[in-house]
């Protein structure tokens, strides 16, 4: 706390994008809240010396370099550990921020002390619609995301207040440091994909609510990159993990007879790759199923196949 107001941590995960860094870094150090420090977070890459030579025109900036690429998850769990603020906002380095955002999240948690996790309203790059205004997730027999305002104007949200959600993206996303640290941050053994939704169910579960703030704008540019065979190793195993932890019980057999046993036929007439993939992924699940389900008995039997109050 810096005059009566909080010191924000910004955090951006860099991963082989050195072309975009510089203006997410730009854009986050020109944020009109006056305290901040801005930490760029390298999982490692054959881009990492570009990264940091980006980083380092920027004297304020701190630069942590991971050794290995760590993953969505890894990488921000470091830069969590490595802020000093009051309060942690994580973005990436696809991300552009408005310069008003950081101020728009910090006036939001403050004014709603039962909010844990605030978010900004998400715009694509390319032809300025709404991304991704939050969401909500269902954990029911198949599973649900519904994004709010995807491909809209932003005008049709104008003059809206801060609403809650049960899903934001992880890359616009602000916590008190102090319960982000008390929830663990993002669970490491995710990687990457649906570990944002993994951790607004736990937020959830202890009662807190999720916002978004719709004064709060970032621009995301749209993602270049074909999807790899891990990233969809981790898409299967990830959700499997999220039902067999958070998913109320009830519906937890007929998602494995769904999208375990179903969709492994599937993946078979789908060709050896996705048959690799699909079947890797479920044993990888299926082996953690008794500690993971085990898991559930510390946490509440609530689940999160709801909307928020």
């Amino acid at each position: 706390m810096i005059d009566g107001r909080p010191l924000v941590s910004i955090i951006i995960l860099s991963y082989r994008r050195p072309n975009l860094l510089g203006r997410a870094v730009a854009t986050a150090v020109d944020q009109d809240w006056p305290y901040t420090e801005v930490i760029v977070v390298d999982n490692r890459s054959d881009e990492s010396d570009s990264i940091a030579a980006v980083t380092a025109s920027y004297p304020t900036v701190r630069l942590l370099r991971n050794q290995e690429n760590l993953g969505f998850t890894g990488g921000m769990n470091a830069g969590i550990s490595a802020a000093c603020g009051d309060y942690i906002y994580l973005t990436e380095d696809d991300i552009e921020m408005d310069t008003g955002c950081i101020s728009a999240l910090v006036s939001c948690l403050q004014k709603h002390p039962g909010a844990c996790l605030a978010g900004a309203m998400m715009l694509n790059h390319d032809d300025g619609t709404i991304r991704c205004a939050g969401g909500h997730v269902d954990l029911g027999k198949t599973f649900s995301m519904k994004i709010i305002g995807a491909g809209d104007a932003p005008a049709a949200m104008a003059s809206v207040e801060p609403y809650p959600v049960s899903y934001l993206p992880g890359a616009t996303m602000m916590a008190r440091r102090v319960q982000l640290i008390e929830l663990g941050g993002f669970r490491d053994d995710f990687f990457m994909y649906l570990e944002d939704v993994e951790l607004c169910c736990r937020v959830l579960r202890r009662g807190l609510d999720i916002v978004v703030v719709p004064d709060a704008r970032v621009v995301h540019h749209r993602p270049g990159d074909s999807p790899s065979p891990r990233l969809e190793f981790c898409k299967i195993r990830n959700l499997a993990t999220l039902y067999f932890v958070h998913a109320p019980l009830r519906v937890v057999p007929e998602f494995m007879l769904r999208y375990g046993l179903i969709g492994s036929i599937r993946a078979i007439g789908s060709g050896p790759r996705a048959a690799f993939t699909h079947l890797s992924a479920w044993g990888s699940a299926l082996l953690r199923a008794p500690w993971l389900l085990a898991l559930r008995l510390t946490q509440t039997s609530r689940g999160i196949s709801r909307t928020p109050r």
